[in-house]
């Protein structure tokens, strides 16, 4: 599921697991190890783990048609003391339907994370690119 590496001086994890419900969990716990590991305190861990989750249902919830299997791609890496997260997928990325719930995913991204983007994804879905502070 995820893999542990550093590219020259930058760590890294990164991995893609299926795109349900119960794999948001586990993605929110393996940037959060990442992120212990390199100096988050407790509220930045808990800011983190928010944004994580929240574009990791989005994934879920919007991705991919009722159905179609897919995956969530998601990789975190620190540079000059911040931790910069995105989280992607390869379906058809956010989706107008009808949703039960608030649709302030996004809104909350925004707001935990010190700076964050939506993007079109290389081939097909979008990534959600999230920035956050690890050395306040």
């Amino acid at each position: 599921m995820t893999g542990l590496d550093t590219y020259g001086l930058v760590p890294l994890v990164a991995g893609d697991v299926a795109a349900r419900p119960e794999m948001v969990v586990e993605v929110r716990r393996a940037i959060g190890r990442f992120a212990r590991a390199h100096g988050a305190d407790e509220r930045v861990l808990g800011d983190i783990g928010l944004g994580v989750t929240e574009a990791a249902s989005n994934v879920v919830a919007h991705a991919y048609p009722e159905g179609e299997a897919g995956e969530i791609h998601f990789a975190a890496d620190v540079e000059d003391g911040d931790l910069e997260i995105v989280i992607s997928d390869d379906g058809e990325g956010l989706r107008r339907q009808e949703s039960d719930g608030a649709g302030l995913g996004l809104g909350v991204i925004a707001g935990v994370s010190a700076d964050c983007s939506i993007r079109p994804g290389p081939a097909r879905g979008i990534e959600v690119w999230m920035r956050f502070v690890l050395d306040a």
